[in-house]
């Protein structure tokens, strides 16, 4: 199928809620099935996962392109000094690890970075 024809399913995990939204294509998109699932924001992200765990399986959710959008709430950003010095991916790796644990501690240990 082109993709221009492909419907597009938008997903927003919050920390209060998950978002679902099938935008059906073709020459003039528009909004298709839409879902709203309010969660307990002091679980964090495993009320919202669980949530779109169930829901992703079924039928109005499936053959479709997918976007999925993180709140700020679940990501941390940060800014890096930029230095010629770093020659290679490991060295930058290390830099980045460093940086984030002056600022976030311990915690930073296990992240995915």
């Amino acid at each position: 199928m082109l993709p221009l024809w492909r419907d597009h399913l938008h997903i927003a995990l919050c920390p209060d809620r998950l978002v679902l939204l099938r935008m059906q294509r073709g020459l003039r998109p528009r909004p298709g099935a839409k879902l709203v699932i309010y969660c307990d924001g002091a679980h964090g992200w495993e009320c919202v996962l669980a949530a779109l765990a169930g829901e992703a399986a079924k039928p109005e959710w499936q053959n479709a392109d997918v976007t999925i959008v993180l709140s700020n709430h679940f990501v941390r950003y940060q800014l890096l000094p930029w230095s010629d010095q770093l020659s290679g991916d490991e060295e930058r790796a290390a830099l980045v690890r460093h940086c984030y644990s002056e600022v976030y501690g311990a915690a930073a240990t296990d992240w995915e970075l």
